[in-house]
């Protein structure tokens, strides 16, 4: 056998090597955009926001219903300064539509005092019986909502203060209710607005009361940390709508169950005080009994809210804008 043979079949194993080295590359590069798919899929998802992705499984971050509550209803009640502050709103409120000849009804009396969105609706058919033109019914609206950023403000930096300090700082919270109040103004206004549009949109396609129910529902579960948020770290108003969004996406529903729940007593108050009848001008004892537990009960949601708020607030950090981002 001749040298150049002995060299051909030497070198006749290590081309066969080669292309199975090759045809082994090629294949990894081949299948490497299938397994990298699901990773560009994920940030492709990431990259236009939360809503969409499906809630992780586990333990929910809020603490329990009962616990939420009992801490709510021990802040709202330990305090005097809550109370009054509460009781004397509620009637100011009466005798403030009481002057402008719209007497609330005794369902009006029960959502007073109720947590936004759920008074919006009230104001909503009040200035439409007070005000038939509409640069009066504009003012009206802009006056009865400065007033109510102001008393709410004022009640969710005293609430959130006994929550997390065992009592309200009414120094502390005087300091803090101009900034509080203006925020709470602008979060009031989009609620308003929404309370105006939404229902107006959905009555066409599922009726009156269910389109009701929806807005009252859905605003409560997505806007009522808003307020909280806003007296709890301050801010501004869009960051207090961004993170009371993120609060409700975490996982579990123990966040919509409390808005349920609250949701679910006010219809309920509404609608025993709302069937004894025509009622005076002047609401009876048992009106006014049911007005004032009414606002307590508020209060108190309030105060689980403000627990629950600083229980997850560290699941949901500030986001940081662009500028700061880059810089």
């Amino acid at each position: 056998m001749s040298r150049k043979r002995r060299r051909k079949r030497t070198h006749a194993p290590s081309a066969a090597s080669a292309r199975l080295e090759t045809s082994a590359e090629s294949s990894m590069t081949e299948s490497k955009p299938e397994t990298e798919k699901p990773v560009n899929q994920t940030t492709a998802r990431r990259r236009w926001g939360g809503f969409l992705q499906p809630r992780a499984s586990g333990a929910s971050p809020y603490p329990p219903l009962g616990v939420s509550l009992a801490r709510g209803f021990q802040a709202a009640g330990a305090s005097p300064t809550i109370l009054a502050l509460a009781f004397l709103a509620t009637f100011g409120g009466w005798a403030a539509f009481t002057a402008l000849g719209a007497d609330p009804s005794p369902p009006g009396m029960i959502i007073l005092m109720g947590l936004p969105p759920i008074h919006a609706f009230l104001d909503v058919s009040l200035v439409r019986v007070v005000a038939a033109d509409t640069a009066w019914a504009t003012g009206l609206v802009f006056v009865l909502g400065a007033v109510r950023a102001i008393v709410f403000a004022m009640l969710a930096l005293l609430v959130v203060g006994a929550v997390r300090d065992g009592s309200p700082d009414l120094r502390a919270a005087l300091r803090a209710l101009p900034k509080t109040a203006l925020t709470v103004f602008l979060i009031l206004s989009i609620e308003l607005a929404a309370v105006l549009t939404i229902p107006f949109f959905l009555q066409t396609l599922v009726g009156p009361q269910i389109a009701f129910l929806a807005t009252a529902v859905l605003g409560l579960h997505f806007l009522v940390l808003a307020p909280v948020i806003a007296a709890a770290e301050g801010g501004r108003t869009a960051e207090a709508l961004k993170r009371s969004f993120r609060a409700t996406r975490l996982r579990g529903p123990r966040h919509f169950l409390l808005v349920l729940a609250y949701f679910s007593f006010v219809f309920w108050a509404a609608n025993v005080i709302g069937g004894a009848g025509r009622a005076p001008a002047t609401p009876s004892v048992l009106t006014w009994a049911f007005a004032l537990l009414a606002t307590f009960v508020h209060v108190a949601v309030l105060g689980a809210l403000s627990f629950r708020w600083l229980a997850v607030r560290d699941l949901v950090p500030i986001t940081e804008s662009k500028g700061s981002a880059q810089s």
